[in-house]
C-alpha cells in the first residue's frame, strides 16, 4: 500500500485540476498503523535496520502530504492510531465519525512533548504553511 500511495502522492504535486485530497479507510476503520507481523522476522539488528528504513520511508509521506498544494482532508472513522494518527495530523482538516478512536497521549510520550517523531509535524505546520499562523508553540 505504501508504494501505491507515494505514486499517487507524486501525481497529485503536479495535478493543477485536483484542489482537495480525502484521505480515509476501508472496512470502518482509518488506519490502525503499520502490519506487525513486519516487525517480528530477523536478527535484532535486521529488525533495527528495518525499522529505521520505514520510519524514514513514513516521516517522508507524512512531509509529501503536509506539502501538497490540495487541500487535504481526513474522514475517520475507526481506529486512528500510530502511522493513522501520523496521516490524520497530515491534514488540513480532520472530520471524525462518532465512533472515531483516537489513542490518548501519555505523559511523557515523545512524539507528544517535542513532536520528535520524523514527519509528524502536519499538525502544527499546515496552518504556518497556509499563512494562518507564524509560531508554533
Amino acid at each position: 500500500m505504501g508504494e501505491a500511495l507515494d505514486e499517487l502522492l507524486g501525481e497529485l504535486r503536479g495535478h493543477a485540476s485536483a484542489r482537495i485530497v480525502v484521505l480515509r479507510g476501508a472496512g470502518g476503520h482509518f488506519c490502525a498503523g503499520l502490519d506487525l507481523t513486519e516487525v517480528i522476522a530477523g536478527t535484532p539488528e535486521e529488525r533495527l535496520a528495518a525499522m529505521q528504513l520505514r520510519n524514514r520511508r513514513v516521516g517522508a509521506r507524512f512531509e509529501e502530504i503536509s506539502n501538497l498544494p490540495q487541500v487535504v482532508i481526513a474522514a475517520v472513522e475507526g481506529a486512528a492510531h500510530a502511522g493513522g494518527l501520523g496521516f490524520l495530523c497530515c491534514a488540513d482538516i480532520a472530520f471524525a465519525s462518532a465512533d472515531a478512536r483516537l489513542p490518548r497521549p501519555r505523559p511523557g510520550a515523545a512524539w507528544s512533548r517535542r513532536r520528535s517523531c520524523p514527519g509528524w509535524r502536519g499538525a502544527w505546520a499546515a496552518p504556518m504553511r497556509r499563512g494562518w499562523c507564524w509560531k508554533a508553540a
